[in-house]
């Protein structure tokens, strides 16, 4: 693609796209409604724009961060930038996945005193206790009363305005309405505090931050992101609105994924993956995921296994499985029609037909598992009965094929 520094030019850039890759419609969805941030900045360098626009709340801001945020120099030039202009700041560390215990630990602390703007800066995790945090200092009680499955309550929508700053390309969580709260173990799970309204106010995009990443966690940071991006593409519940921006995520990252596989990642290809990873988390709040989250969630509740690495593992199997079952029920489905396009650009061939253009796609999904050389479900204590136990519990959310219970199992055990 054609790139001048870190900026983005996708758009304009000439690639070589299928026709129909990019029409609107997919699955003829005519009726449909679409969620986004109030403001969304995106670029490098954007962060030195923090500091002024906190002046804009006029009060304190609670910075939630990851440990290794505050190592970097981004983050000491951050800091003269608020003294600067003299952002009164309280600063809070999460470690890990955000249990309900931390998020309410931190409610409580900030309840009686509450402040009047929250910046969450990091990972996913961070993000999403940032997103919990400003939601759950409205609401009454534990957050475990208010997530998904678990709780009898509903959420108010009411929050403390919110900025996330991702310091990674993965969950997307800058651009989605939901926190997913983690408690692993035998009574394990991940479940979501969701409402329309917690979609942060303002997402603040910068590449910059990723250039610091483990070339491991980025890797695995990237299947997460790229899974979502191609589950919510051939979603049931896609739109034109989404498939545009799933579309141009996905042409990203097919462009820029390989080198950060082969390690030669440069400030064009952090851009690429960054802006992915955030065009992601809008597709997937609007059109959903598909069976590879069905089941790696349940997997994240149950033993510690990276989200981005569980997402690698099943991403192959379930696509190649879903397209398989899906050419012999209808060869025109149009979630079949969308990963030709992909098969297409990838080989810059247009003479290919479905069959043949879905396996190039499915050619490169496989080599990206074989060069991130993803450990297998064994590694992180999985057992065989745990397996059967993650089919039962796992489902299908909006694949455009429905997996049996057995089926499933099957995938797992092809991980495992």
């Amino acid at each position: 693609m054609a790139r001048s520094g870190c900026s983005l030019d996708g758009r304009a850039a000439e690639r070589n796209i299928p026709q129909g890759l990019c029409s609107p419609g997919g699955f003829q969805v005519v009726r449909f409604s679409f969620s986004a941030n109030k403001e969304i900045l995106f670029g490098c360098g954007k962060t030195e724009s923090l500091p002024q626009l906190l002046k804009e709340f006029r009060g304190r801001a609670l910075f939630i961060t990851g440990r290794s945020v505050r190592e970097n120099p981004l983050w000491k030039a951050l800091e003269l930038g608020l003294t600067k202009e003299g952002i009164p700041s309280d600063f809070e560390t999460i470690m890990g996945e955000p249990s309900p215990d931390v998020i309410d630990s931190l409610c409580e602390k900030y309840k009686k005193a509450p402040p009047a703007v929250i910046v969450a800066l990091g990972g996913g995790s961070v993000l999403d206790a940032g997103k919990a945090v400003s939601a759950m200092l409205k609401e009454t009680g534990s957050v475990m009363d208010f997530l998904e499955g678990i709780g009898t309550k509903i959420p108010s929508g009411e929050k403390i305005p919110f900025i996330a700053l991702p310091s990674t390309a993965g969950t997307g969580s800058e651009c989605t309405k939901n926190a997913v709260i983690s408690k692993p173990g035998p009574t394990g799970f991940k479940k979501s505090l969701r409402h329309d309204n917690y979609i942060p106010d303002l997402a603040l995009v910068d590449p910059e931050w990723l250039e610091s990443l483990p070339p491991g966690l980025a890797v695995s940071c990237g299947m997460d992101a790229f899974s979502q991006l191609l589950e919510s593409y051939i979603s049931t519940e896609a739109s034109p609105m989404s498939d545009a921006l799933a579309e141009e995520g996905l042409l990203e990252f097919l462009d820029a994924f390989p080198s950060l596989l082969e390690g030669k990642p440069g400030k064009d290809e952090f851009s690429s993956i960054a802006l992915g990873a955030s065009l992601s988390g809008l597709t997937l709040t609007n059109a959903g995921l598909g069976t590879v989250h069905g089941i790696a969630g349940i997997l994240g509740g149950m033993n510690n296994i990276p989200h981005g690495v569980a997402c690698g593992l099943l991403l192959p199997p379930v696509m190649d499985k879903t397209f398989e079952a899906l050419i012999k029920q209808d060869e025109n489905h149009p979630a079949l029609e969308k990963a030709a396009g992909l098969g297409q650009f990838l080989s810059g061939n247009m003479e290919m037909t479905t069959g043949e253009s879905i396996g190039v796609l499915m050619e490169e999904l496989e080599n990206w598992a074989s060069l991130a050389s993803l450990p297998g479900l064994r590694k992180f204590g999985f057992t065989e009965e745990q397996l059967i136990e993650a089919a039962g519990k796992s489902g299908n959310k909006n694949n455009p094929y429905t997996f049996s219970q057995e089926e499933r199992l099957a995938i797992l055990k092809s991980v495992y």
